[in-house]
Formats: C-alpha cells, structure tokens, sequence
C-alpha cells in the first residue's frame, strides 16, 4: 500500500541530494553566463556561419571531416589518438541538425514539466485541499504562538515557495534555450538569460532542498517525533491508507510529495522533477490533478478573469 507518511531518513538523503544537484546546477548555468554575456561566443567574436548544430564542427574551423582536434594528450599521432580517444562528451549544442532536433524536444517538454512541477507547489502551498503550507500556522491554526509545529510549518512553507520559484525559473531557462535550439539559431542573448534564469532556479533549490534537509535530517530526527512518524507510517501501510487520508495532502509538500511504497529505501528521491514525472505520466495529467484539464476547450478557467 501507498503512504504519505514519510520515510524521514530516505527524505534527509533526498534532500542532500537536491543540495548536490543544486550546486552542479550553479555551475553548468555559471558556464551558460560566461560563454555568452558579454556578447561573445565562449570569449571570441561569433564565427560566421555557426549555430548550434554545427557547434565544434570542423566546418566551422575550416578542417577536413576526418581531421581530429581532440585526442588524449593534444599529440597528433594517429596511433596514440586511435588507441585511446577522447571520452564520450554530453552536448547541449553541437552534433547535426538530429542532435539539435532533439534537444529542442526536450526543452519543449522540459518548459512544460517545469510548469507543472511550479503548479503542484503552488497547489501544496494554497490549496487547504492540499496541507495548505503557507502561511505557517501552529497546531491551532493561528500564528500568535510560535511553538515546534510552527517551526515545522515554516520549513514546509518555505520548501514550496522554493519549488514554485525553480519550477517558473526552469521554465524560463529552458524555453530559452528552446528559442536557440528550434530555429537552430546561437542567440547569445538567449543563452545568458537561460544562465541567468539557471543559476535563479539553482539558488532556489537550495532554499528548497536546504528545508527539506532542516525538517529531515534535524527536526524529525528527534527520538520521540520520529519514533511517531515511524510508527505512523507502518500503522498507515498496515491500514491501507487511513493515515493518509486523514493528513490529506501535506505530503505533498515541496521534497515530501514523495508516495513511499513499503519498503521502499528512497529510490525515488532523485529530484523533485524525476518523482513528477514518475506520479503522472505527462504535464497534462499533472495539471488535470489540480483541476486544470488543458484538453477540454470549455474547462471553467479557460474563462476566468
């Protein structure tokens, strides 16, 4: 059976993970800001005739198609370079006009996740149906007495507004680089800003997961709460989800919208976009869980305001 209640020690793991995957991001949209805000390609003029499917070709430098620029040690011994090449290498631009194609693919995709994965936090924080995280609140609903579940109520706030903050930062960067690569056009313009906007959504992962790692590897580590939680879970597990439908959906609160099956370990704690797409199978099933059908053309919202 399925449980809301969380598996405090997978979530803390998870949460150190997103604190990782966060600083790895700074750093790949740090490269995105470097190579093209000040108006130059990687510190150079824009060479004439580059884009980005050609990106690093030897075209573009005026080699030969089997000439090879790349081998182990910068030596042009063809036995050296046959007997050990260079690693495989991860493009974002480079590759052919199949390669190109298919990134503009999955910034198109990936524009459309980001926005569901920003309206689920939005629905976690607002949405009373779902836990509503924010305002924090004490156990008797007010904000006068700011006691331990006041706390814990800050750190769920604070985990969504991070969540909605990457999830619209991702869905600028990516439709960003979206615009680059399906006119398969080196907009440098463009490329900063998906850095910038990058580097925006990296930092608001940090708020985000460094929460989560508060509530996770801090507060909830505490004997007694956790000793509750524990016993919660496998009372909720046993019950086939009567906990559960009491706590209605405050798991799914910024990193613990996780439904941890039994005996699950925390396989799935990777990051909040890959547990997204594994909950619903596309964005448009995401959005109709919150009651926005982007299928039905007379959908009630499509006519509000």
């Amino acid at each position: 059976a399925a449980t809301l209640v969380p598996n405090v020690d997978a979530l803390c793991s998870g949460a150190i993970s997103g604190l990782v995957y966060a600083t790895a991001q700074m750093a790949g949209s740090g490269t995105l800001v470097a190579s093209a805000c000040n108006a130059k390609w990687l510190g150079k003029p824009l060479p004439p005739g580059i884009v980005p499917s050609n990106t690093g070709s030897n075209e573009v430098y005026g080699l030969g198609p089997d000439h090879r620029r790349l081998d182990a040690q910068g030596r042009t011994n063809a036995s050296i370079v046959d007997a050990t090449p260079a690693p495989a290498r991860r493009l974002i631009f480079g590759g052919g006009k199949g390669s190109t194609a298919t990134q503009c693919f999955v910034d198109a995709s990936g524009f459309m996740w980001a926005l569901a994965q920003a309206g689920i936090a939005i629905n976690s924080a607002a949405n009373p149906k779902a836990g509503k995280s924010c305002p924090p609140q004490n156990l008797a609903g007010g904000s006068k007495v700011k006691g331990p579940l006041y706390k814990v109520s800050e750190g769920f706030c604070t985990s969504d507004i991070g969540g909605i903050l990457v999830g619209f930062s991702q869905a600028v960067a990516l439709l960003q680089l979206a615009v680059v690569n399906c006119q398969d056009k080196l907009d440098l313009r463009a490329i900063c800003g998906a850095g910038i906007s990058g580097l925006t959504a990296a930092m608001s992962a940090v708020v985000q997961a460094g929460s989560g790692a508060w509530l996770s590897c801090d507060e909830f580590q505490d004997p007694l709460l956790k000793k509750v939680i524990n016993s919660a879970r496998k009372m909720d597990t046993a019950s086939g989800g009567v906990v559960t439908d009491l706590i209605g959906g405050l798991g799914q609160s910024g990193n613990y919208g996780r439904r941890l099956g039994e005996g699950s370990d925390g396989e799935d704690l990777d990051d909040d976009l890959r547990d997204l797409q594994h909950r619903f199978g596309t964005p448009h099933e995401a959005f109709k869980s919150m009651g926005f059908d982007l299928d039905d053309p007379q959908a009630e919202w499509r006519s509000a305001g």
